[in-house]
């Protein structure tokens, strides 16, 4: 298991400005009324290479006549599931008055494959037979082996202790696939 610290490193600095826009992006695609249960948002990993200066700590966007900030409210370390993998991450918890969501980057992750075909998912997760899925990442993961998405929570997150990533090979899983990283779920 790596230090908190080195995943910091690793991850933090190079992907702030992917955060932001998953962050700028979930709010957005919420308040036009996609579903959160059944998609995740996601932001295009080519935002990691603009300005490094923005900040992921808050997030302002305009619906109607007012403006509400996003503040992060925790951060979730995602560590690699099975021994070998490169794969790391962080999730944000994310907090707009009433609603929560979740913004989710991370990197050396393995890309998608068309044969057979897969894509990644996020769960909230206590058991195999006690997990809720959040939805799938979208667009999937490339050959830089970026991930990121963000997506609104549902109202009883606070009863599972993990948040996961795993890979899904149905388009309809009724529990989660081969995990890929994993995280304690804090913040709610």
């Amino acid at each position: 298991m790596l230090p908190p610290r080195l995943i910091r490193r690793l991850v933090i600095a190079p992907l702030v400005v992917v955060i932001a826009v998953a962050v700028v992006l979930f709010f957005v695609l919420r308040s036009n009324g996609n579903s959160p249960q059944h998609q995740a948002s996601a932001s295009s990993s080519t935002a990691a290479t603009s300005s490094a200066g923005a900040s992921a700590s808050s997030s302002t966007t305009s619906s109607g006549s007012s403006t509400t900030a996003a503040k992060v409210v925790a951060q979730i370390n995602l560590t690699p599931a099975q021994a070998g993998s490169k794969a790391v991450g962080i999730a944000e918890v994310l907090d707009e008055g009433a609603s929560q969501g979740v913004a989710i980057v991370a990197q050396n992750v393995p890309p998608n494959t068309t044969k057979p075909p897969n894509a990644y998912a996020v769960w909230l997760y206590n058991s195999p037979k006690d997990a809720q899925i959040l939805g799938f990442v979208n667009p999937g993961v490339g050959k830089n082996g970026r991930l990121s998405t963000a997506g609104a929570l549902p109202t009883n997150a606070k009863h599972y202790k993990k948040l996961i990533v795993t890979v899904e090979t149905n388009a309809k899983p009724k529990a989660p696939g081969t995990i890929l990283l994993q995280g304690t779920l804090t913040g709610l």
